[in-house]
C-alpha cells in the first residue's frame, strides 16, 4: 500500500511538471505574440488583445491556442517540403493514384454486404501498406490469428486458400515457409474489442515502434462497448474512432455492413447499417458491390464520400481463391467514371 502511495505521488508529480511546462509554453506563445504586435500597435491594444489569454492559461482554462493565419501557412509548407507525406497509401495504385491513400488523422469506412469482400479488402489494404513500411495494426473481431495468417500466405504464395484446410496443404508447407510477411504488420485478435482497448493498444505500439501508420477494426458491428443497445454502441464507437484517428494521427479503416436495402438497387449513405452517425463522422465511404453470380470475380469500389477529393468508381479483378484483388491497370472500355465530388 505505502509503495502504492508512493508511486501515486510519484505520477501527481510529474503530470504536474508536464502541466506547469505546458501552461509556460503557451505563455511564451502569447508574449511572443503581444511583443510582435507592439511593433504596429499601441500598449493599450495590446494588453486588451493578449491579457485574456494569458489569465485564461494560468486559470488552466486554456489547454492550447489556436493557429494564425500565417502559423497555418507555415505548418502546410513544412508539410510539403518534408519527405512525409500527409496521407498513408492504401498501396493499391489505382486507388491512391485517383484519390490519394487515406490521410492521416482521418476515418475511412468499407462497406458491404455480408460475403462481398470488405473483411478481403480491409486485409490486402493493410498487408500493402506494411509492404510499402508503414506500421500497420490490423484489429480482427472475427477471424482467428491462424485463419488471417492463412489468407495472408495463399495471397503471397499462390496457394488456393482453400487448399490450407485440406491435407493437401502439407505438400506446400516448405513453399509457404519461404514467404515472408512484413515485420511492420500488426495482427490483433480481440473478439468484442473496444475503443477504449483499441486506443490503449494504438498507444503501445506507437510508444514501442515510434510510429503507426493505419489501423483496421474489422468490423465495426462485432465492438463491444458500454451500452446494450446495438444503435447506440455503433454509434459511440463510431464517433470514438474517428477522435482516435485525429488525437493518434493515424488513418483509421473501418469495415461496416450495408442493410438488406442495398440488395434491392445501388447502395447509397442511408443503407449505412447500424448507424447513420457513420455518415456523418467518417472521412471517406467506399461502396463494394460484386455480382456472385454473373461476374464473381469482378469487385467494384465506389468512393461515395470523400471529404479531400474526388469521387466514383473503379473496378478490380477479385481473386477470392487467393484471399486477394488484383490492380492490374483493366481494359479501356472496363474504366469506370471518376469525378470530383
Amino acid at each position: 500500500v505505502k509503495a502504492g502511495r508512493i508511486e501515486q505521488r510519484t505520477i501527481g508529480y510529474h503530470a504536474s511538471q508536464v502541466a506547469s511546462a505546458s501552461r509556460t509554453r503557451q505563455a511564451q506563445s502569447v508574449l511572443h505574440q503581444a511583443l510582435a504586435d507592439l511593433q504596429t500597435r499601441s500598449w493599450d491594444e495590446v494588453a486588451a488583445s493578449h491579457l485574456p489569454s494569458l489569465d485564461a492559461i494560468e486559470r488552466g482554462d486554456l489547454n492550447e491556442l489556436p493557429l494564425t493565419g500565417p502559423e497555418l501557412k507555415e505548418r502546410a509548407i513544412e508539410s510539403l517540403r518534408s519527405d512525409q507525406q500527409p496521407f498513408c497509401p492504401t498501396g493499391i495504385e489505382r486507388f491512391d493514384a485517383n484519390f490519394g491513400g487515406f490521410t492521416y488523422g482521418s476515418l475511412n469506412v468499407i462497406a458491404a454486404r455480408p460475403s462481398v469482400g470488405k473483411s478481403l479488402l480491409a486485409c490486402e489494404i493493410g498487408i500493402r501498406a506494411a509492404e510499402q513500411g508503414r506500421h500497420v495494426l490490423v484489429i480482427s473481431l472475427e477471424m482467428s490469428d491462424v485463419e488471417i495468417a492463412y489468407r495472408y500466405l495463399s495471397r503471397c504464395s499462390d496457394v488456393e486458400l482453400c487448399k490450407f484446410r485440406t491435407g493437401d496443404i502439407k505438400q506446400y508447407v516448405d513453399h509457404l515457409e519461404r514467404h515472408e510477411l512484413p515485420e511492420c504488420l500488426h495482427v490483433w485478435v480481440k473478439p468484442k474489442a473496444t475503443m477504449q482497448q483499441i486506443g490503449a493498444m494504438v498507444r503501445c505500439l506507437k510508444q514501442r515502434h515510434g510510429s503507426l501508420d493505419m489501423v483496421i477494426i474489422d468490423y465495426l458491428g462485432l465492438m463491444g462497448g458500454i451500452s446494450s443497445n446495438q444503435y447506440e454502441r455503433a454509434t459511440g464507437n463510431s464517433q470514438e474512432a474517428k477522435q482516435l484517428a485525429v488525437d493518434e494521427n493515424v488513418a483509421v479503416v473501418l469495415a461496416s455492413q450495408l442493410n438488406r436495402e442495398a440488395e434491392k438497387s445501388e447502395a447509397t449513405l442511408a443503407n449505412l447499417a447500424l448507424s447513420g452517425s457513420i455518415e456523418q463522422d467518417a472521412d471517406t465511404i467506399m461502396f463494394l458491390h460484386r455480382d456472385k453470380e454473373k461476374a464473381p470475380h469482378e469487385l467494384v469500389v465506389k468512393l461515395a464520400k470523400n471529404r479531400n477529393g474526388r469521387l466514383g468508381s473503379l473496378k478490380f479483378e477479385f481473386e477470392g481463391e487467393y484471399a486477394r484483388i488484383s490492380d492490374n491497370e483493366p481494359m479501356a472500355q472496363e474504366m469506370i467514371e471518376v469525378k470530383n465530388s
